[in-house]
């Protein structure tokens, strides 16, 4: 792999939704994208449900684990990325005990947050200072005596990993794991810790909760993103939310256009063999928001050339290929704020639902050998505001699964080229883009 693969491809474990934490595990604000477009823009509500696997409540303290096997929930989201959600949990038992948990019910609401790199889902009682649930026992049928109260309250907050990217089926995981991570950065970060609580005893909760719309935008992909906008100057730190923020009416909506400042975009297909262009390009536009402009928005031109056609290589023979990426435009890609640390954005690749989806292209030999690929996992890079020396820059890192093509092809490729980030200005050199939150 090219230098900058094995430097950065980790960079896309970090393309996720995100807010920053501000002194105590509090949510900032954020939004919900349905099809990179904001509810805000095409609603003011969606209904979702989910599906629950099954669920464990572990208390330690008490030497006790509780387990259901059945859930369902419904949900509303909002404009503002924020939600209300009723889980039901049945065919619960308590191991270690001789009691019996009926069925029960918890009326929860989310926010996102931050800490260090990563991204989570935070979920607390929908009535502030309120119990989650209350959780109610008695003993089982066999006639064991149950030794816990009949009734208890679960309260406290507990955090779960979100999706990288837009999904129809947007999946939370929660685990003690997950827990511990979580806190133990926080408390790096001289931050309050989340947890949850079996009455008055530390517990920790595991289950997955996997949501999709059901409503007006049933079946289409989603995920729940911090603000963004994007500046035409370096932006600040706002010390009261610990985010980016653009100086006053230094926001920029428009086309968005980046290519080598420097050295070649390499195709890597390990063992030595790989293919350098010269001439990496895209373009594309949006809004100031970081969405796809409302004409010819998203990602409109995405080449790798080397002197304008076909790239040199370390394949078999040595031949010199022809890459493309089809299916272009990319009119749903985006271009979101992350956080203060780096990278401060992302640039997400996407079509237009129902359009054929995003490829990659191989061209060489005599007679011609043709080569297609699907990319895997998140197709896009990280941006890096200002570190270009004149420019932002912007990192593509992404790996490609042979789908088309017999042996000659490479079975998998790692793309990645260091790229501008800048704006147009007419009539001069084009000027340095920033991505921000505020």
């Amino acid at each position: 792999m090219g230098r900058i693969g094995h430097l950065w491809a980790s960079t896309l474990a970090v393309l996720a939704v995100c807010a920053i934490f501000a002194g105590v595990v509090q949510a900032a604000s954020s939004e919900w994208l349905i099809e990179a477009e904001p509810l805000a823009e095409i609603s003011t509500e969606e209904k979702a449900s989910t599906t629950i696997g099954a669920t464990e409540i572990t208390v330690p303290g008490l030497g006790i684990t509780t387990k259901c096997s059945k859930g369902e929930e419904t949900r509303t989201i909002f404009s503002g990325g924020t939600d209300k959600l009723t889980l039901t949990l049945s065919e619960c038992t308590v191991a270690s005990s001789g009691c019996e948990l009926e069925p029960f019910t918890a009326s929860l609401k989310s926010e996102l947050i931050q800490t260090g790199e990563t991204y989570y889902d935070l979920y607390e009682a929908a009535k502030s200072g309120g119990p989650i649930a209350i959780l109610k026992f008695k003993t089982k049928k066999e006639g064991k005596f149950c030794l816990l109260p009949k009734e208890i309250e679960l309260t406290g907050t507990l955090a779960g990993t979100v999706p990288e990217e837009e999904r129809k089926i947007r999946t939370v995981v929660f685990s003690e794991a997950i827990t511990s991570k979580v806190n133990k950065s926080l408390a790096s970060e001289g931050k309050s810790q989340t947890g949850l609580f079996y009455g008055k005893e530390p517990a920790s909760f595991t289950g997955e909760l996997s949501t999709k719309l059901t409503g007006a935008h049933a079946g289409e992909e989603w995920q729940r993103v911090p603000p963004t906008k994007l500046c035409k100057s370096k932006p600040n730190t706002n010390v009261t939310t610990q985010r980016l923020k653009c100086t006053a009416g230094d926001g920029y909506a428009g086309e968005i256009k980046g290519e080598l400042p420097s050295g070649v975009g390499t195709l890597d297909a390990g063992g030595g063999e790989e293919i350098t262009c010269n001439e990496v390009k895209y373009d594309g536009k949006f809004k100031e928001n970081g969405t796809p402009a409302a004409v010819a928005g998203g990602i409109n031109h995405l080449t790798y050339e080397d002197g304008g056609g076909a790239c040199p290589s370390t394949l078999a023979g040595n031949p010199a290929v022809a890459v493309s990426f089809l299916n272009l435009p990319y009119s749903k890609s985006t271009l979101l704020y992350r956080g203060i640390g780096n990278p401060q954005g992302g640039l997400t690749f996407k079509p237009q639902p129902g359009n054929n989806p995003m490829r990659l292209k191989l061209v060489f030999g005599a007679p011609a050998v043709t080569c297609e690929y699907k990319y895997q996992g998140v197709f896009g890079g990280a941006v890096l505001n200002g570190t270009g020396g004149n420019s932002s820059s912007l990192l593509l890192a992404t790996t490609w699964q042979r789908d088309v093509g017999g042996a000659a092809c490479p079975m998998q490729l790692n793309s990645s080229a260091l790229l501008t980030l800048k704006r147009p200005n007419p009539g001069n050199p084009d000027e340095i883009a920033y991505v921000a939150a505020e």
